[in-house]
C-alpha cells in the first residue's frame, strides 16, 4: 500500500523507517479488504493535494499548548438555554454516546453526569455513582464497542489509575481495573477491550472488559487523550497474515497537546504507530465517522480530518472562522459542526468532497467548550462566564434548517492574515 511521502510523520529516521517498510511492504490484503482500501485512498490522495493547508515543513514551528480564543459578548444565540441540573453553572466538556446511543455524559465542576435529550433539557440529568474522586478523573470517552457506555480513567495517587464503564442508562459506575500507570485518558475500542494511556510516559496498556491485562504497547509522548473509532471499512475481510493495522476493528490515536501530535496506537503490533502534527496548535479531537478523527488547529483556525487504519492519514484540512475549538460528529446528517469562540459560530461542515464545505451555521452563546449532537439535536456547553448559560440546546428542526440554507462559507484567509 502507498503512503504518501509529504505526509509530515514525526520522530525522524525511526519513523521514516517504519513509513518505508509499510510502503515497500508486499500487499497481502485480502481482496475485499484491499478493495474498501483502495476506495478510501482516492479521496485521501485529492484532499492532500487540494489542501494548501496540509502542516508540511512544520519541524522549525514553535508549538504550545492551545487554549481558546476569548469569545465577544454574544446578543443572542440559536436554541433554548438549560442547566443540567440545579447546582451547575458550568459544563466543561460534552461526551455523546456511539452509533445507537441516547445518551450524554457531561463533567461539571461538581463531578459528571447522565442524561438524555430531554433530561438535559429538563435539567434533569443524574449524577454518575460509584466513582470516589470524580473531580480527579479524566473526561470520558464513549464505548465505541456498547451504546449508552462510556470510559474514565481516575489517577489514585502517581502510579495506578482506575479505570470504570460508566452506563449512561443508569448512571452506574462500575470498576474495571487498576491499571500500573498514571493517566487521564481511557477508551472502549470496537472490539471490547479497554486502553488506557500514561500521562506521563510513553505507555499504553489494553484489558478486557473483565479487566485483565490483554497487550501493551507504547507511544512517542505522554498521552493527553485517546480517541477510539470503528473502522470497519478497513478492517472487514483481515486475516492474521495483515500487520498493518487492528485485525480486529480496533482504531485508537493518542493526542499530545503540548506537542500538538496525533499518533495511531497499535496495541496488535507492539510498537509505536506513525505521527502527525495537528497544526500548531490543538484545541479537541473527537471520533467521527467510521475511521475517522476530528480535530481543531486553533492558531491556525481549521478543522482537520484524519483516518486511522492502516496507518494515521491527514484526509482532508478546511478553513473556519476565528478560534476554533469544540468539534462534534452529526451521525444522522453526516456533518461535522465547530464552535469558533472568536465569532460565537457554530457551523456544520459537510466531508464528501476534497476540503470540509460549509453547508450552514447558527448563532453560538459565548464561550462554548463543548458540543455534542444527540438524537439529532445540537448540545452547546459553556464555561458560565460573561452569563452564559452552561447548556443550549438546538432542536433537531432548528439543526436541520440551518443546514439547509448554506449560510457563510468563504472563511479563506484574507490577506496579510
Amino acid at each position: 500500500m502507498y503512503i504518501p511521502r509529504r505526509l509530515p510523520f514525526l520522530g525522524g529516521s525511526r519513523d521514516a523507517a517504519i513509513v518505508s517498510a509499510l510502503s515497500s511492504r508486499p500487499d497481502r490484503t485480502p481482496p475485499r479488504r484491499r478493495a474498501a482500501a483502495a476506495l478510501l485512498g482516492v479521496p485521501l490522495l485529492v484532499g492532500l493535494s487540494a489542501c494548501g493547508q496540509a502542516p508540511a515543513g512544520l519541524e522549525g514551528t514553535d508549538f504550545s499548548l492551545a487554549t481558546r480564543v476569548a469569545s465577544p459578548q454574544a446578543e443572542s444565540f440559536a436554541g433554548t438555554a438549560s442547566s443540567p441540573a440545579a447546582d451547575v453553572r458550568a459544563i466543561s466538556a460534552l461526551v455523546p454516546g456511539s452509533a445507537g446511543s441516547h445518551t450524554v455524559l457531561m463533567r461539571s465542576a461538581g463531578g459528571l453526569l447522565v442524561a438524555s435529550l430531554e433530561e438535559a433539557a429538563a435539567g434533569a440529568a443524574r449524577a454518575v455513582r460509584g466513582l470516589d474522586a470524580a473531580a480527579e478523573c479524566g473526561t470520558p470517552s464513549a464505548s465505541v464497542h456498547a451504546a449508552d457506555t462510556f470510559v474514565v480513567a481516575c489517577p489514585r495517587g502517581e502510579d495506578t489509575t482506575a479505570i470504570f464503564l460508566i452506563d449512561g442508562t443508569t448512571a452506574e459506575a462500575t470498576h474495571i481495573v487498576d491499571a500500573p500507570l498514571r493517566g487521564t485518558a481511557a477508551v472502549q475500542t470496537a472490539g471490547g477491550r479497554i486502553v488506557v494511556a500514561s500521562a506521563t510516559d510513553g505507555t499504553v496498556l489494553a484489558y478486557t472488559a473483565a479487566g485483565e491485562e490483554s497487550g501493551r504497547t507504547t507511544v512517542d509522548r505522554p498521552t493527553n487523550t485517546l480517541v477510539a473509532v470503528g473502522a470497519r471499512t478497513y478492517t472487514d475481510g483481515a486475516d492474521a497474515e495483515h500487520t498493518s493495522g487492528e485485525a480486529d476493528g480496533d482504531a485508537i490515536v493518542a493526542i499530545n497537546a503540548d506537542d500538538t501530535v496525533i499518533q495511531g496506537v497499535k496495541v496488535d503490533l507492539g510498537r509505536p504507530g506513525a505521527a502527525l502534527r495537528i497544526g500548531t496548535g490543538v484545541g479537541q479531537a473527537v471520533p467521527g465517522g467510521d475511521n475517522m478523527v476530528l480535530a481543531t488547529n486553533v492558531p491556525g483556525n481549521q478543522l482537520f480530518v484524519y483516518t486511522v487504519e492502516p496507518v494515521i492519514r491527514l484526509h482532508q484540512v478546511g478553513n473556519t472562522g476565528t478560534g476554533p475549538w469544540a468539534v462534534a460528529w452529526d451521525a444522522a446528517r453526516n456533518l461535522a459542526w465547530v464552535s469558533t469562540t472568536g465569532d460565537n459560530t457554530l457551523t456544520a461542515y459537510r466531508l464528501s468532497g476534497g476540503v470540509p464545505e460549509a453547508v450552514g451555521s447558527v448563532d453560538a452563546p459565548a464561550n462554548v467548550t463543548s458540543l455534542a449532537v444527540v438524537d439529532g439535536s445540537l448540545l452547546v456547553a459553556t464555561d458560565g462566564a460573561d452569563s452564559a448559560p452552561a447548556l443550549v440546546v438546538v432542536d433537531a428542526a432548528a439543526a436541520t434548517a440551518a443546514v439547509s440554507d448554506p449560510g457563510r462559507t468563504d472563511f479563506a484567509p484574507r490577506r496579510g492574515q
